[in-house]
């Protein structure tokens, strides 16, 4: 070894051979990527190699932020095997110093942010993540365009969350405005419909894929059934509904199996009467996953005018800001609907449907329409819609 002012090398006799792990398909393994990649730079075969101890204490730190990797990962016997082929001579940092460098690169990493956000004009989002470990966070992000005219995007903190529900976010990213605490009030009122059903399905996949021995007896559980299926059951990223739907799909396909299990195992029932749980889950909401096998668009008319009424509601509002907000949401919902309130853009479909609906007719579709158009307006939209019924 020698030491030159605070640098400290290595010189040591590279191996012969030097290449990366890599596993029976011929990738790379991901645990060791950024390690190998930093040996990449300075070994060269039969040849000497001089390293940088400090580079090489950053490099595993790295690895350990970057793959997220626990401290005691370094203490590993597979990882000292790795090292001791690669670095013989190199004395490993315990768990305790890697933590220490970690906070260290942060530090570092943190000061390097405030010079490059200075004098900047910064937008600031939100976001919420998910871990590896499960674990909850939200994200507060900054976007600013820099002197290059490029997007920039910089995470600023995070921060562990109890979970990703509305109510929880709202409560960190709104003030204590009455209009807000109203308008997530409302909300939530009308989300929570469809999200409980979601939220018990999910709790009891997670019961499952909680351990080993639990999804061994959900297996045998499928058994008794006779369910003749081979989806997985997997969980999914509550913020990203894609995952969720692709979580869903799967899940009900083991309905039955979920019905005997909560019958048959005591631990899962007593799992389910937990009170933050909300239960197992029902028929109803088994069928509300599933979908309707009949025509529903006679329904989607009510909850157009429903939203065009709350539109308009808040629209009169005291707050200025609510006021801005839902002034670019009756943009967008003009948008969407090719402004409704022009005749002549007059959406057939919504109005033919709730006509066919015995329930309603025509007479209910003049009456709606006068109350939330105007009668005049109402009456012109009403002859449009009767006239496309006789031409029908």
């Amino acid at each position: 070894m020698t030491t030159a002012g605070t640098d400290v090398e290595m010189i040591i006799d590279s191996p012969p051979i030097v290449s990366r792990p890599q596993k029976k398909d011929g990738n790379i393994g991901r645990e060791t990527s950024q390690i190998w990649d930093h040996f990449a730079k300075f070994i060269a075969k039969g040849e000497k190699a001089v390293y940088n101890v400090e580079d090489i204490r950053r490099a595993i730190t790295e690895f350990v932020i970057i793959d997220e990797q626990p401290f005691k990962v370094v203490e590993g016997e597979g990882f000292k095997k790795l090292m001791t082929k690669a670095l013989p001579n190199f004395e490993l940092p315990s768990r305790v110093t890697v933590a220490r460098h970690c906070l260290k690169i942060y530090q570092e990493e943190k000061e390097k942010l405030k010079k490059l956000v200075k004098n900047q004009h910064i937008c600031i989002t939100s976001a919420t993540w998910t871990s590896l470990q499960n674990l909850t966070y939200m994200v507060v992000i900054a976007h600013w365009i820099d002197d290059e005219w490029n997007l920039q995007k910089k995470i600023l903190n995070f921060f562990q969350t109890p979970d990703h529900k509305g109510e929880t976010i709202a409560k960190v990213t709104l003030d204590n405005a009455f209009a807000n605490d109203a308008a997530i009030k409302h909300l939530n009122a009308r989300l929570d419909e469809q999200i409980e059903p979601i939220s018990r399905i999910r709790n009891a996949v997670k019961y499952i894929k909680s351990s080993a021995s639990r999804f061994a007896s959900f297996k045998s559980y499928v058994e008794k059934t006779n369910l003749d299926t081979h989806d997985l059951l997997s969980l999914d990223v509550e913020t990203r509904w894609n995952s969720t739907y692709t979580k869903l799909e799967a899940a009900v396909n083991f309905e039955k199996a979920f019905a005997r299990m909560y019958v048959d195992d005591y631990n899962y029932r007593k799992y389910c009467l937990q009170s933050e749980l909300k239960g197992h889950p029902t028929t109803n909401d088994w069928q509300l996953v599933k979908g309707s096998l009949y025509v529903t668009s006679n329904l989607f008319f009510h909850d157009f005018l429903n939203v065009r009424s709350s539109i308009l509601k808040y629209s009169y509002s005291e707050d200025l800001i609510l006021i801005d907000m839902v002034g670019r949401m009756k943009v967008k919902f003009d948008k969407y609907w090719e402004n409704i309130e022009k005749p002549e853009n007059l959406n057939m479909l919504l109005f033919i449907a709730i006509v066919l609906d015995p329930r309603y007719k025509m007479q209910y579709v003049n009456f709606i329409l006068s109350k939330a158009y105007g009668s005049l307006l109402g009456k012109l939209k009403a002859d449009n819609v009767e006239g496309v019924l006789k031409r029908l």
